[in-house]
């Protein structure tokens, strides 16, 4: 049994990798917030002897979306209009 709290369809999946060869998986998700997102990578590896070991980190992206791929999948699209390093570097 599996319990559900809050909204479910929060987090999109950005991408993901898994590579049974070396015994890890990768994923990316993405959280629309307002003025931009919160992306999360998350890494689990499996151990030789069977455990798992987990890494996730989380940052805010600040002036983007979350946009449709032509794959069917989702990216980031930037919602500033005129961005440029320079510009935010105050």
């Amino acid at each position: 049994m599996v319990d559900t709290i809050g909204n479910q369809e929060t987090h999109v999946l950005l991408c993901s990798h898994e590579a049974d060869a070396e015994g890890f998986e990768k994923a990316t998700w993405a959280m629309q917030v307002p003025g931009g997102c919160v992306v999360e990578m998350e890494i689990r590896r499996e151990g030789k002897n069977g455990d798992y070991a987990f890494a996730s980190s989380a940052v805010f992206v600040p002036h983007v979306k979350i946009g449709n791929c032509i794959n069917g999948g989702h990216r980031l699209i930037s919602t500033a209009d005129s961005w440029s390093p320079a510009h935010h570097q105050q």
